[in-house]
């Protein structure tokens, strides 16, 4: 033994050889063994979670956006018909002295049917962006969930309204872009 413990200064002596040549690359072996298959799996885990809830995030935000600009528009074009069913029926009663052609009954009709149909769209669009509004609101902090409730308690205040009290579409449109604010805060 002695001389084995003797020899290890030596380039050619056995201990210094498997010191050399087997023990350090073994160790090198078993450490790269275990960050391979216990630290890296655990951090891509991590690294590959926050990536999809990331994602899931972002797609919350693309489809308030679209959907917010949908439920303005579909308010708008409701909005617009019956400005324009209130002035064509004016005008056909001023027209007719009080009573209505059946040709005047029937292009009111088909404005109120346009209507109807924007109103179904309007109210489509209205719960799909409540819908993911609620989904946004769990990764929202609380100032940003109460700015969704804010916005959640104007909107229902607005299908109660008479047309001429309804919001302009600058309103509509400050709403966008808070919701909007609020989206974008939830994705960092």
């Amino acid at each position: 033994m002695d001389m084995f413990l003797s020899d290890l200064s030596t380039q050619t002596s056995l201990a210094y050889i498997s010191l050399r040549f087997l023990v350090f690359p073994s160790v090198l072996v078993i450490v790269g063994g275990f960050v391979a298959n216990v630290i890296y799996p655990r951090v891509q885990d991590r690294y590959l979670r926050k990536k999809a809830f990331t994602e899931r995030k972002s797609l919350i935000a693309e489809d308030i956006a679209a959907e917010m600009n949908t439920y303005i528009t579909s308010w708008r074009r409701l909005v617009d018909t019956a400005n324009y069913a209130h002035q064509r029926q004016n005008e056909l009663l001023e027209e007719s002295d009080g009573n209505l052609s059946p040709s005047a009954e029937a292009e009111l009709d088909a404005c109120a049917e346009r209507m109807a149909t924007f109103a179904e769209s309007r109210n489509v669009c209205r719960d799909k962006l409540h819908s993911s509004l609620s989904r946004c609101r769990l990764y929202c902090d609380e100032n940003e969930q109460s700015i969704i409730e804010d916005y959640l308690r104007w909107d229902e205040a607005q299908v109660t309204k008479s047309l001429e009290d309804l919001p302009t579409l600058k309103d509509w449109r400050l709403w966008e872009r808070k919701l909007l604010a609020v989206s974008q805060q939830s994705l960092r």
